[in-house]
């Protein structure tokens, strides 16, 4: 039995490499089916796409960043939250929508990261993003003026400590779960 469970993972492994060299390929329907493989196969694939989100092919890095928003995995967020400040704007939209589907680990990902790299115009845009479109539900005074210091990049200097006040609210749980 140990056998075959080795096997199979060996051809899950071929196959993974197979899909990873495929969503580098120049024809738009081999990339987008490679895609939906490798998300169905889940979180056995982020490492493999983590390898091809610094790729210098814009739309290597787009196909990996899709492919780990659509898993959904916690695993991706470090990818995700460093891929915020890819040069690509539909690269950094990409991530945004991976974070809001990873609803409250994305949240507490992005106050993490602003309380540390507040200076990032790039990564306060992708916040933005983020704490919008997730605070629709929660409806958060604290996250709409963490939005809105946002929208004013002269008063970054509060984003710290707006988004430390939202994450210490998280942890004691005032923030509704979603």
């Amino acid at each position: 039995m140990q056998a075959s469970k080795k096997s199979k993972s060996r051809i899950n492994k071929h196959s993974i490499e197979t899909l990873i060299k495929d969503l580098m390929s120049d024809d738009g329907v081999v990339r987008n089916k490679a895609r939906l493989e490798l998300v169905e196969m889940g979180e056995c694939t982020i490492d493999f796409l983590a390898e091809l989100v610094n790729n210098s092919n814009d739309r290597v890095r787009w196909e990996a960043i899709k492919a780990m928003g659509e898993i959904k995995s916690t695993f991706a967020i470090p990818l995700l939250i460093d891929a915020l400040e890819d040069e690509v704007s539909s690269v950094r939209w990409l991530v945004a929508e991976g974070l809001i589907a990873l609803k409250n680990e994305g949240i507490r990902a992005i106050l993490e990261t602003l309380i540390e790299r507040k200076e990032s115009y790039l990564l306060r845009q992708g916040a933005h993003h983020v704490l919008h479109d997730l605070n629709k539900k929660l409806k958060d005074d604290k996250i709409a003026e963490l939005i809105s210091l946002l929208e004013h990049p002269e008063v970054h200097v509060r984003i710290p400590m707006i988004a430390k006040q939202v994450l210490d609210d998280m942890m004691h749980g005032f923030l509704g779960d979603q």
